[in-house]
């Protein structure tokens, strides 16, 4: 698939570059997490599923297309390999990294809200610019790494 598709359908714009790193273009308009789930979803035929009357165990048919095979895939565990802001960082995660709450405050200008909120959950409920504040709260991690 041509990289300016792709683009397209995640909101891009066409003329990004294609070195940039994906955790950089997470924004308002683009989350690397509806990325994901589009590619993982890219090309997969529809699903219907069905029963067999003898064991009740539901049989994947595919509705249009080749046969296919179904794959159940495991859940895995999402480990945070540096501590970067994503669309997925909440503020625990900010204090387990060793902002202070006073700091948080300073930059939301208001009290720190529940610390399991999501941040970018947060800035859209409260109608803030996700990227207004991930370079204040990036910068104050970095500076406590």
């Amino acid at each position: 698939m041509p990289l300016e598709e792709i683009l397209t359908q995640v909101n891009l714009r066409t003329d990004t570059p294609s070195y940039t790193p994906i955790k950089d273009l997470e924004s308002d308009e683009f989350s690397v997490t509806n990325l994901r789930e589009w590619l993982q979803n890219w090309g997969v035929p529809k699903l219907t599923a069905t029963y067999s009357p003898n064991t009740q165990l539901p049989t994947a048919i595919p509705s249009t297309g080749p046969t296919v095979s179904v794959v159940t895939l495991q859940p895995t565990e999402h480990v945070e390999t540096e501590q970067t802001i994503t669309g997925k960082t909440t503020f625990q995660d900010i204090l387990d990294w060793g902002v202070k709450p006073e700091m948080i405050e300073q930059i939301f200008g208001a009290n720190l809200p529940p610390t399991n909120t999501v941040i970018r959950d947060y800035v859209t409920q409260q109608g803030i610019q996700f990227s207004s504040v991930i370079t204040a709260l990036q910068n104050e991690i970095d500076k406590v790494k």
